[in-house]
């Protein structure tokens, strides 16, 4: 049965990351930032929640939540490499250098150990590190 409280709390929780993302003008817009930063970990929280919210094998689900993360975050990689060395050559950069730099040691090293998605886009971080958390709960 679908939690439809859950649902409208996940849509405000949705906005709220787009205000992240967002500049807002002076103080006010550096407080809704802050306020707004509530959300990310809201949706750990609904994660956990679906994982075990059913009385089934949470190994099984949460083995299937990792694989359906893993699809999303391969497809979004491959578009998002597509779409930066379109605009790289559009902008008249180099895309080898760039494609070298992306499977440096170094950069390498940053994904695996520090999540950082940002060579390719920064707002990735946040499936890796969901794939992270669900790779600790199967433990």
């Amino acid at each position: 049965m679908r939690n439809k409280s859950l649902d409208a709390v996940k849509a405000i929780a949705a906005c709220l990351v787009v205000c992240i993302h967002v500049s807002f003008p002076g103080q006010a817009g550096q407080l809704v930032k802050v306020l707004a930063r509530c959300a990310v970990p809201f949706f750990f929280m609904v994660s956990g929640y679906f994982c075990y919210y059913q009385n089934c094998n949470a190994s099984k689900r949460i083995l299937s939540k990792i694989l359906h993360i893993m699809k999303l975050f391969a497809v979004s990689v491959v578009f998002y490499f597509i779409w930066e060395c379109f605009m790289k050559a559009w902008n008249g950069e180099r895309v080898w250098t760039w494609i070298k730099g992306l499977v440096s040691t170094e950069h390498l090293k940053e994904f695996f150990v520090y999540n950082s998605t940002s060579p390719i886009r920064a707002h990735l971080w946040f499936l890796p590190a969901l794939i992270y958390c669900y790779l600790l709960a199967l433990l």
